[in-house]
């Protein structure tokens, strides 16, 4: 079974000192069983990490954040001790279940060209994508950015984006640039796998069976950062708190792994978590 590397870039824009960090290391260390080295992509490394590898790469563009991570993925392709493929995962990503030892197909969203119609930056950046991709005649009804870990080749990336004006504004998406320009089939779609959410009401519940979970700071202040917690309470090996005594009970994880089934049954007792509203 061969292990896989994880690449998380991390901003400066957590309020939460970093909570969703946390949340997606304590879900890597209990459920991808063949986890290789974790490599940290940021300005600061946070002084509570441990056991990773830390890259320092800033977020010079302060108006157009996703060149922030194609600056990042570049930069760490460049270590010559990452894996050949890794797995790039936001820190507002968790898994909530065992990961396949192969790791997973890349994961599409079903929402086309035509979805993307609003006058939000991020709709800009989807179009603008759409358009340099069909320029190369290559056009998708579909996107890449379905907000769960993709599966990223450490030659191929920075092949076919260095040549990219990624900073240019108003900017790319970056799964859906790397993966149309690999003109990688439409396989895997995101309702299959993936809970999201990122709506601004309550959340009680997470529904059962999907393998990730992708989320943002709205779903965080309405209740999902207590759910993560109910899911995830102690800390895990990355963080210097691990082994720690809390409460008269041990703040490891080794037990986490025989439980974690009645753990996310337990934040299940009420609604499963809202959809996102329509773009």
């Amino acid at each position: 079974m061969k292990n896989i590397d994880i690449v998380i870039p991390l901003s400066r824009e957590s309020v939460r000192g970093n909570f969703e960090l946390r949340m997606a290391l304590r879900s890597i260390a209990r459920y991808v069983s063949n986890v290789g080295t974790v490599w940290l992509v940021a300005e600061e490394q946070p002084a509570w990490c441990r056991k990773l590898r830390f890259v320092r790469q800033g977020d010079p563009y302060r108006a157009n954040k996703d060149a922030n991570l194609f600056a990042k993925i570049l930069r760490v392709c460049r270590e010559p001790l990452l894996a050949e493929k890794f797995l790039f995962w936001s820190d507002d990503q968790v898994i909530l279940r065992p990961l396949p030892p192969a790791g997973i197909l890349p994961v599409y969203n079903r929402r086309g060209p035509a979805a993307f119609r609003g006058s939000g930056r991020w709709h800009e950046r989807m179009r603008n994508t759409f358009a340099f991709l069909a320029a190369r005649d290559i056009r998708i009804e579909w996107n890449w950015d379905s907000h769960v870990p993709q599966m990223f080749d450490k030659k191929l990336f920075p092949e076919l984006i260095e040549p990219v004006d990624y900073a240019a504004l108003p900017g790319f998406c970056i799964n859906t640039l790397y993966f149309g320009l690999r003109r990688f089939p439409a396989v895997l779609p995101q309702e299959l796998v993936k809970i999201t959410c990122e709506s601004d009401r309550p959340v009680t519940a997470l529904t059962a069976g999907k393998l990730f979970l992708g989320y943002n700071d709205n779903a965080l202040r309405n209740g999902l950062a207590e759910v993560l917690e109910k899911i995830f309470p102690a800390p895990c090996r990355y963080e210097a708190e691990y082994g720690e005594k809390t409460d008269g009970k041990s703040s490891g994880n080794q037990t986490m792994a025989s439980n974690s089934t009645s753990k996310i049954n337990a934040a299940q007792g009420g609604i499963a978590c809202p959809a996102p509203r329509s773009p």
